[in-house]
């Protein structure tokens, strides 16, 4: 029988950022702190324009596939398709640029879902 801290031990391979930390001070753990950790201003400031790119992306792509305005504002939807796929590509690059283990990020649930948002 399992011991009760081996029943959920699965679930730490679902978090991203599960001993994925840098070790050494620099551009990589001010990133990592500002992107996986909110407890700071900037960390928020981050978390809250992230929340508004994806909110404001899913309501281009309603009003993109609605044919009496996805047409008249064609040129304008295509504009935003490409800011919005420039944005979560950089946050993605950053995302695995920060951590200690790329392919341990790109392969989490998280970084899967990422994955899934870009394509």
């Amino acid at each position: 029988m399992a011991k009760p801290d081996e029943d959920f031990s699965f679930l730490e391979s679902l978090d991203a950022e599960y001993d994925n930390e840098p070790d050494s001070p620099g551009w990589r753990r001010r990133i990592y702190n500002i992107i996986f950790k909110a407890d700071s201003k900037k960390g928020k400031v981050f978390d809250i324009i992230l929340v508004l790119f994806i909110l404001t992306n899913v309501g281009v792509l309603l009003l993109e596939s609605m044919s009496g305005v996805g047409t008249k504002y064609a040129h304008i939807f295509k504009i935003l398709d490409k800011v919005y796929l420039v944005f979560f590509t950089l946050e993605v690059i950053l995302r695995i640029l920060c951590v200690k283990w790329p392919t341990r990020y790109i392969f989490s649930f998280y970084g899967l879902i990422d994955l899934l948002a870009i394509l």
